[in-house]
């Protein structure tokens, strides 16, 4: 802004200096003929306030385009800025909402997980109580010991029985009732 008020009044200045000039030697002998006349000085002055509006114009009209170009640009940033924002919002929610299902999944799976371990914790009294009912029948003499895993639905019967008839009734009793559960039976005959 400066530059352009400093270029107005170097042109305000030499419309003067060019003016006044007519004031100097006009028959070329080196020598002022005569002071100008007040038509020549008023018409001087008149020149130079026209050739100064017409710099304050030019001036103005630079500064209005400069304020244009920088409105313009602002207005660019600002969208671009409020578009940046809007991605952001966009990708928070999208991983708000990932975290959310990932959140639920796992609670789902501890409810699983609970649900199973209470299942293995009544299900190893269950599977005992059934062999031991059988125990004054087809079991007696045995020692059986029941291990329920819930995480790989495993039970495991392990320990002693009298005949290779009490391993395969203890290993159906344990099927039996642990339908869902896989039996391996390590029972040893002896």
């Amino acid at each position: 802004m400066q530059n352009f008020r400093k270029m107005g009044a170097l042109l305000g200045a030499g419309a003067v200096i060019f003016s006044l000039a007519g004031c100097a030697d006009r028959n070329g002998n080196g020598q002022p003929d005569s002071a100008a006349t007040g038509g020549e000085v008023g018409n001087a002055a008149a020149g130079a306030t026209n050739a100064v509006a017409d710099a304050g114009g030019t001036v103005a009209n630079g500064a209005a385009e400069a304020g244009a170009a920088a409105s313009n640009t602002a207005a660019g940033a600002g969208a671009a800025i409020s578009n940046g924002a809007a991605e952001a919002g966009a990708a928070i929610s999208n991983t708000a909402a990932s975290a959310g299902a990932a959140a639920s999944n796992a609670a789902a799976g501890a409810a699983n997980a609970v649900t199973g371990a209470g299942a293995a914790l009544t299900l190893t009294p269950k599977i005992k109580t059934a062999l031991g009912t059988q125990a004054t029948s087809g079991l007696k003499g045995s020692s059986i010991d029941v291990d329920t895993v819930a995480a790989s639905k495993t039970v495991t019967l392990t320990g002693t029985v009298k005949s290779a008839a009490q391993k395969t009734l203890a290993g159906a009793i344990a099927k039996k009732n642990a339908a869902d559960f896989k039996v391996v039976n390590q029972l040893k005959v002896g």
